[in-house]
């Protein structure tokens, strides 16, 4: 039941999506939530004999050359690199001067990692936040990690 919710979810937002889209471009009625199918990983729009198939973009994994390269900064300004045989992630706790900066600090990241599609594992107590990053879809490090993490860093 959950996974039929969470097709009809992706069938409105990406219908809607569709018909924005085409709205602009002065081409209303174009599409219809019957004309759309979502096979996860891949959003297919059928539309009389025309099919269009959007394949979502994986993140790739670093190297570990492209990590000790490019997160320097971040091991510098407080972030730790926690890796086992089931994870790697990067991880931060920041403290803040109550818990309105917290929270607000948290909102700002959320906005930025839901632009991304990317978001972060956290905790919050008061005026301190834990977070953890990782990209799923890789099962490792991603630029993804360096941007949001450097966001984060930017924001404090």
């Amino acid at each position: 039941q959950a996974y039929n919710c969470l097709i009809h979810f992706y069938k409105r937002l990406f219908t809607n999506m569709i018909y924005k889209l085409f709205l602009r471009n002065g081409s209303r009625g174009l599409f219809q939530a019957q004309d759309l199918q979502v096979c996860s990983p891949f959003i297919i729009i059928q539309h009389s004999n025309v099919q269009i198939l959007s394949r979502r973009a994986k993140s790739t994994k670093l190297s570990e050359e492209e990590i000790e390269g490019s997160f320097q900064p971040l091991w510098d300004s407080g972030w730790v690199r926690n890796t086992d045989t089931t994870k790697d992630v990067i991880e931060k706790k920041f403290v803040f001067k109550d818990f309105i900066s917290a929270f607000g600090w948290m909102t700002q990241v959320a906005l930025k990692a839901e632009k991304m599609n990317h978001h972060p594992e956290w905790f919050n107590c008061y005026n301190k936040v834990e977070v953890v990053l990782t990209t799923h879809d890789c099962q490792g490090l991603s630029v993804k990690d360096l941007k949001l993490a450097t966001f984060m860093d930017e924001l404090d």
